[in-house]
Parts: structure tokens; C-alpha cells; sequence
């Protein structure tokens, strides 16, 4: 069988499948008789020669000579047909390995073996185990046998893995990618054209997912469905020394009045050190002529005892507008990263009050007790809440502050607001000046919108305005009160989502509660759902025209900057029975709050600075918007320029960037970020007479170096799930002895033109040789 292997091409054979014989000249193909006779023309030619014109000699000469020409002429016929051999056979290949090294910039991360030992880079460890033909890959490919391919990984997503050899290793690992997307590198692993010729994939990495597509002990498709064993090598401590800071809290409060923070410090490695926290306000709005605010709010020492601490801190804002808190700790001896010793939080001071206005045709029982709610509610108070009632005397609307004299007033009085609840009224009470600034209020500002369906009016009434074309439902002109038959109100399973659909703080209580609502005595029906709205609760049994959407009682969807929510009813009064007016008032004021405090409240919504994301990356580029008006409300009719800061250890200046319009009231600027440290951007509010600041941060650490912590339970699960094994780095001989794989059978097939094969030559060569010698030998010419 070994001869015939290596007359195929086959090496390492275990089986010769198949062998199949033809000819593939274009005259001889399908035409043996032809190439048959054409052999016959060559015997009958070497007969006649050496019968007739050879000086005769022995018979058996000249019968020995006749068949060595014979043949020779044969063969040269044979290989002007051209033959061809098709032939199958299973190999024994040795068993491959894929080879697969993590080339991210935490690799650059430098750790130790135990406490006080020197560090040692990551990537230097990885280099030293394949060092030499001795070292950990050299032994696998010479006492093994094994049959190596090796590749990196730096988070490209155009080349999730780079080919490369052992030999330029050193070279290739520079710890330059961004990104351990492991997600990738298991699905281009994967993809590879070999993948069933492998016998294992070894994985050698810190193994700190951070990719778009989720993988976790929880999350393993992915790992599931892996055609072959991951051995995995693990580098870098569980437990690097680190510690970070954060920090929860309102992002709305108000002046003057106390609100809690929660700073919250995470540490490992560090246990018994001395931790110094301190946080600064820095207020982000002020006059020309003053200089920018920045106080200590809190400072102490905190010991390391457990791996979490939290500390509340209590905080009083002393000014109005926007305020940036500054959580820092000091670095402490043996943190691998500092960039996660400080972080930021923004809380608006709300100077005054949220401004209400409500809208409604008489004050039904929803009106009255919605008016309580507001007005004992610190962010509205007596001062905040505001109605137009339709049916009020107009010498009430004139002299009450509690009513509005007209629906639609001024601009600049109507934009102040945060949010309108709209109720049970007549269409002529929707005047086109009124639902235009509602739209913009809404779509353009960001204001919050509620609407109450009543039971004498109805919804359908907004059908010919602007309005109806914000809510997250579909009226039908058509549509009836459904007030037949009582009916318990459903939440559905986005309710959860909604701070506001929570009345009470345990999951018993909250169902309990919304019992407390009974039975509803009628709703307003819908056509169907708006595809961006979130149903929050539903009708228990009535359908939506589509005869599978259950009605919606009530729900919620964006529109333009701000938000709508639409209640099919205006009884929610009713869970002020059984457990009290407690629900009533959560419910309303949670709702207040998300629509009221999801933009700029009041005055503030006219001159809005923003940036598109608050901490950076060196060399990165930051884009500051503004949307501009001016006291009316209406689009700026001047230009706006900003003065960016850079780091104070920079050692660069100051400078003006001129801000582009994009729209009639948006301007846009986009800068680069060259440096790390803390930048700075002012920009004049010249109607206000104010200066707004934002700050940014720039950090030279990618979201590599953010978690300098390797993920042992997730390398151990990608071992584990694919039959592999785990180990340490420093552990790595020992896979030596684990790492047996068997040799891997392939069916390979292959077609040879004989005359191209090395037997075919010693064959003409030798036959002519032959002739030769015996001519010779009788003495022929």
C-alpha cells in the first residue's frame, strides 16, 4: 500500500478508497478503440523492424528487443492520451492546533505572582512560555507531534484574527488593540475553512470580555456550538490591586433644599489601606462678571475593611442651574489603574418650581384631586400648578391665580412650562395657536404631555388637530364609550419598566394597590397602538380593530424631544380608596417628575448646552450642541462661539471655536481631544446675561485598561463547555500532559496524469536504457 501511496501522492494513508483510470486527451477520451489500435500499429512496427531490417540474431534477442521497443512505443502513445488517475483515500493527519494570543492593550498590563514580588508584563509572560524549541509550543509540535498555526487578536472588526509564526511572536505582540471582543474571535474561529481538520483551539488571554455581543457563564450560545475544545491559558491576577469610585443620586433637586448622595467605592487587593475621598461642586452656570464656583462638599478617610463601601453624603445646593459633582480618591500603592479614582455626576437646581398647566373643560373628580397631589408636592407647590378651565367664570380665570385668563398665551409663558395634562374638552377649545405651540412645545422643547380621556367630550375630539397625531394610540372618529360592563384594569409586563406604574415598594404591595383602583366603570376605546408607544396597562377582554391588540387604557411614546402619555380614562382618582391617597399621589407625581425632568425645566429649555458624551479618549473627538432661542421663544438671529480649556498641565492655551448652524436654532462645533486631563467649554447666554460651562474628561486608558482583572469563571466556562481544560499561565506545563489529541482522519481525493509521475519516467527512461544496453551487447548499431 505504500508503494501505491506514493505513486498516488498520498502521504500517512490509512485506506485507499477508490481507484479510477481514463484518458483525458481530447482525441482519446471515450475512444479506447483508437488508442487500442494505435498500440497495435506500435507492437506490429517493432515486429516488423526488428524481423526484417535488424542483422538477425538470436531469437531471443530479437524477441527481447521487439518487445522493449513494443512497449516503448506503447508508452509514447499512452501519454499523447493523456492518462489520467482519479483516486480517493483516507489520511491520517496530525492533530492541528489553532493558536490563538491576545494582542489588547491590557496584555501591556504589568502583574505579579504574589504580593511584593516584581510585576511582570502580560505579553512578556506569553513570549517566555513559546520561547525556543524547549519552550511550552516547541515541545507541543516535537513531543506531541502536533501541527501548530498561530494568530492574534486585537478587536478589528474588519480581521478578528491575525495569522502569523511562532517566530515573530515578539514583533506581533504589541498590546495595541482596543478591544477583547472574545465574541469575534470565537465566531471567526469558528468560520475558518479548517475548523473540522482541528483537534483543539488554544486560547491564551485575560480573558476581560468587553465586545458588543454579550458572553457570559449566562450567555454561551456562542461556546455551545463550538465545533472543537478550547484549552484555555489564563494571564493576569483575578484580583489585581484596584479601587474606583461612583456615584448615585437625584439628578434633579432643589435649591436650597437637602438631598442625599451615595458614593460607592469598589476595592480589591487594597484591604486595610487608607482610602481619602473627597467630592467637589462645581456649578456650571454664572455671571460674566463672576468666577466659577467650585466647593468642597465632603472629604474623609475611609479604612478598606470589606471589598464595598458606601457613604452617604448629604448635599445642599446653594445655586440654581446645573451643577457638576466630582467624586475623586486618591491612587493608593500597588493599583495597576487610576483612571476609575474619579467619576462625575450632573444634578439640575431647580430654583423655583415644576410648572404645571391643566387643561381641562370642568373639574372633574381627576381635576380636583390632581390639583391636591401638586399642590402639596415640593417641586410644585401652590406656585407651580396652574388650570384653564373652560367652564370657569371668566371674572374667576382673571382674578384667581390658580386659572389661566386664556389658553394659549405668550410664548415665552407657554415654553416655561414642564408639562400639560389635557382633559376632557370640546374641540372649539383647541385653538390652532394653542395646539401648534403644544406640538413644539413637545416635539421641539421636550415638554411633557398627558392625556385624560373623559366621558363627555371624548379623545376623538383631538382627531382634527396636531394632537392627535402625538399620542401613542389611533383614534377612530367612529369610536364609542365602552360603559356596558365594568372591567378590571390589566398592567402588562412593560409596566415594570415605569418608575410611575410602581405604587408601593414590593412587588405584593404594588399588586395590591392597583386592586385598590376596583373596577372601572367605562373607558374610551382606541383603533389600534402607535408602533413606538409602550402599553402599560390594557384592557382585560376588548380588542383593537385588528382583533388581537387588547385596548389600551394606558401608554406612553416619544415625540420629537419629549414624551405623551395617554390614560383612557379619568378615574385614577378611584386608588385613593382602600389603601389611601398615598397611590394617587405616587402615581402622578412619579409621572410628573419623568415627563417634567427629562429636559431642562422651565426657562432653562431656551438656551440648552450639550455635549455627546462626557468622558473621552485621547485623541477622540468631542461635539458640543446648542440649541438657541431667544426670551420668545423664537430661533437666535445671531452667532455663538464657545472658549474651550484646555488641561491645566497641558501647558496649551485657551481658545475661541466658532459654532456652526445647523438649523434654525441647533449649532454645532467639533473639536479634537489631543491631550489627557479634564477640559473645560464656556459659551455666553447673552438673553440670559450668563456663562454655561461643560466639562469633559480624557482619559489616556481605553476601556481595556478599565478592568485590569482577568475573568477566570469566563475562561473556565469556555474550557468547560467545549471539553476543554483551564489554567493559569504559571500552570501551563502542566496542560502538557493533558493536551492529547487524536489524529485526525480526512478523505482527500486526487486526479495525476501518469506521464507527469515519477514512475512513468523511470519507466520510459528505463526501457530506453534497456534497448541501449542490449544493442550493445549483441553489437548493433
Amino acid at each position: 500500500m505504500n508503494f501505491i501511496s506514493w505513486l498516488l501522492g498520498f502521504d500517512r494513508v490509512r485506506s485507499i478508497d477508490s481507484i479510477d483510470f481514463s484518458l483525458s486527451a481530447p482525441w482519446a477520451a471515450d475512444r479506447g478503440l483508437l488508442v487500442f489500435g494505435c498500440c497495435m500499429v506500435g507492437i506490429v512496427t517493432s515486429s516488423v523492424f526488428y524481423a526484417r531490417f535488424e542483422e538477425k540474431r538470436s531469437t531471443f534477442v530479437a524477441r527481447l528487443l521487439t518487445a522493449i521497443r513494443a512497449t516503448l512505443l506503447v508508452l509514447l502513445v499512452l501519454t499523447l492520451a493523456a492518462p489520467l488517475v482519479r483516486s480517493s483515500a483516507t489520511m491520517e493527519r496530525r492533530p492541528r492546533v489553532l493558536v490563538v494570543i491576545d494582542n489588547t492593550e491590557s496584555m501591556n498590563l504589568a502583574d505579579a505572582k504574589l504580593p511584593g514580588m516584581k510585576p511582570i508584563r502580560r505579553a512578556d509572560r506569553v513570549v517566555k512560555l513559546a520561547a525556543g524549541e524547549k519552550g511550552f509550543f516547541g515541545r507541543l509540535e516535537a513531543q506531541r507531534g502536533y501541527e501548530l498555526t498561530f494568530a492574534t487578536f486585537s478587536g478589528d472588526e474588519q480581521r478578528p484574527l491575525e495569522t502569523m509564526a511562532l517566530a515573530d511572536l515578539a514583533g506581533k505582540l504589541t498590546c495595541s488593540g482596543t478591544r477583547t471582543d472574545l465574541a469575534a474571535v470565537i465566531q471567526e474561529s469558528a468560520a475558518r475553512t479548517d475548523v473540522a481538520s482541528l483537534g483543539a483551539v488554544l486560547f491564551i488571554s485575560d480573558f476581560a470580555h468587553n465586545g458588543s455581543t454579550p458572553l457570559s457563564p449566562s450567555s454561551s450560545e456562542l461556546v455551545d456550538d463550538f465545533p472543537v475544545p478550547i484549552w484555555t491559558i489564563g494571564v493576569g491576577r483575578i484580583n489585581p490591586a484596584d479601587i474606583s469610585v461612583a456615584i448615585r443620586g437625584e439628578t434633579k433637586a432643589k435649591l436650597g433644599e437637602p438631598t442625599s448622595l451615595q458614593i460607592d467605592l469598589l476595592q480589591q487587593g487594597l484591604t486595610d489601606q487608607l482610602a481619602e475621598v473627597t467630592l467637589h461642586a462645581h456649578a456650571l452656570t454664572r455671571a460674566p462678571d463672576k468666577e466659577s464656583i467650585t466647593r468642597l462638599v465632603y472629604s474623609s478617610e475611609v479604612a478598606l475593611s470589606q471589598a464595598s463601601h458606601t457613604l452617604d453624603v448629604p448635599f445642599t445646593p446653594d445655586v440654581a442651574g446645573p451643577i457638576e459633582l466630582t467624586a475623586a480618591v486618591k491612587q493608593l500603592g500597588g493599583e495597576l489603574l487610576h483612571q476609575n479614582n474619579t467619576t462625575g455626576h450632573r444634578i439640575e437646581v431647580i430654583a423655583d418650581h415644576l410648572r404645571l398647566m391643566f387643561v381641562e373643560h370642568e373639574p372633574a373628580w381627576e381635576w380636583r384631586f390632581i390639583k391636591e397631589v401638586f399642590h402639596r408636592d415640593k417641586l410644585v407647590g401652590l406656585d407651580g400648578f396652574r388650570t384653564y378651565l373652560g367652564s370657569a367664570d371668566k371674572a374667576v380665570r382673571q382674578t384667581n391665580s390658580l386659572f389661566l385668563p386664556e389658553l394659549a398665551a405668550s410664548r415665552a409663558e407657554f415654553f416655561n412650562r414642564d408639562v400639560v395634562l389635557l382633559g376632557d374638552v370640546p374641540a372649539e377649545t383647541l385653538t390652532p395657536d394653542f395646539c401648534s405651540m403644544l406640538e413644539e412645545f413637545v416635539g421641539d422643547f421636550g415638554g411633557g404631555l398627558v392625556v385624560l380621556a373623559g366621558p363627555r367630550f371624548g379623545p376623538t375630539q383631538l382627531l382634527d388637530t396636531p394632537i392627535a397625531g402625538m399620542l401613542p394610540v389611533r383614534l377612530d372618529a367612529a369610536s364609542e364609550l365602552q360603559d356596558k360592563r365594568d372591567f378590571a384594569l390589566r398592567r402588562t409586563s412593560t409596566a415594570d419598566q415605569y418608575p410611575f406604574m410602581t405604587l408601593a415598594d414590593s412587588a405584593s404591595e404594588n399588586d395590591r394597590a392597583w386592586r385598590s383602583l376596583e373596577k372601572l366603570p367605562w373607558y374610551f376605546p382606541s383603533a389600534s397602538v402607535h408602533e413606538q408607544a409602550d402599553v402599560l396597562a390594557e384592557h382585560p377582554n376588548d380588542l383593537c380593530s385588528d382583533g388581537e391588540t387588547h385596548q389600551p387604557l394606558i401608554a406612553i411614546r416619544p415625540y420629537g424631544n419629549g414624551q405623551v402619555v395617554y390614560v383612557a380614562f379619568n378615574e385614577l382618582w378611584r386608588l385613593r380608596s382602600g389603601i389611601g391617597q398615598k397611590c394617587h399621589q405616587r402615581f402622578w407625581s412619579q409621572l410628573i417628575y419623568r415627563l417634567g425632568m427629562s429636559h431642562p425645566v422651565g426657562g432653562r429649555k431656551r438656551f440648552v448646552v450639550r455635549l455627546d458624551d462626557r468622558v473621552f479618549r485621547v485623541g477622540g473627538t468631542a461635539t458640543l450642541t446648542v440649541d438657541a432661542f431667544d426670551e420668545d421663544f423664537q430661533p437666535l438671529d445671531r452667532e455663538l462661539s464657545a472658549k474651550l480649556f484646555p488641561p491645566e498641565s497641558s501647558g496649551l492655551v485657551s481658545e475661541t471655536i466658532s459654532l456652526t448652524r445647523n438649523n434654525a436654532s441647533r449649532y454645532e462645533v467639533a473639536f479634537d481631544l489631543s491631550t489627557p486631563g479634564e477640559y473645560r467649554l464656556e459659551i455666553a447666554d447673552a438673553v440670559a446675561d450668563e456663562i454655561h460651562q461643560e466639562v469633559l474628561r480624557v482619559s489616556a486608558a481605553s476601556v481595556e485598561l478599565q478592568n485590569p482583572a482577568r475573568d477566570a469563571e469566563l475562561q473556565s466556562m469556555i474550557a468547560e463547555r467545549t471539553g476543554g481544560r483551564a489554567c493559569h499561565i504559571d500552570d501551563a506545563e502542566h496542560m502538557l500532559d493533558n493536551l492529547r489529541l487524536q489524529a485526525v482522519m480526512e478523505r482527500e481525493e486526487r486526479a495525476i496524469t501518469l506521464w507527469h509521475t515519477p514512475l512513468w519516467f523511470v519507466l520510459v527512461a528505463g526501457l530506453m536504457l534497456s534497448e541501449w544496453t542490449v544493442r550493445r551487447w549483441v553489437h548493433l548499431p
